[in-house]
């Protein structure tokens, strides 16, 4: 037998009684039947042009908090419409005309329908819905 280091004999694939490869460590064979995996619903993508200040104060907040700017943008707008029960329009506007900072908001599906069903009655846009609530929340004024 050789001792040298890296030049072993491979190992034999390990088989049942019927000589059906086994499930082991070193060949990760596995004989049983897969299951199909169930669809992950994905949360909808979307993007958002923030005002620079606004996210000047979000990416502010993002280093001390750990918190990311598509989820502190969701929490206020959870927080301040109640999940979508209680929104108000908001009496300013912050899409101004200042420069603009193009960034992406994952929100899941039940979210995104109740953005949708405030979109429909107050016109107001998601992005708009996301800006006035975290602005409300922190009390932010441009």
């Amino acid at each position: 037998m050789n001792d040298t280091p890296g030049l072993a004999r491979p190992k034999k694939k390990q088989t049942d009684a019927q000589g059906k490869p086994t499930l082991t460590k070193d060949t990760g064979l596995n004989t049983t039947k897969v299951t199909k995996a169930t669809k992950k619903e994905k949360p909808h993508r979307t993007t958002v042009n923030l005002p620079y200040s606004i996210y000047k104060e979000l990416r502010r907040n993002w280093a001390e908090t750990s918190t990311p700017i598509y989820r502190q943008l969701l929490e206020a707008w959870e927080l301040i419409t109640d999940h979508g029960a209680d929104y108000q329009p908001a009496d300013a506007t912050y899409n101004t005309d200042e420069l603009t900072r193009t960034t992406t908001v994952y929100i899941p599906k039940d979210t995104l329908k109740a953005m949708q069903k405030i979109r429909s009655k107050y016109g107001a846009s998601i992005a708009d819905q996301l800006i006035s609530s975290w602005a409300q929340q922190t009390g932010w004024e441009g």
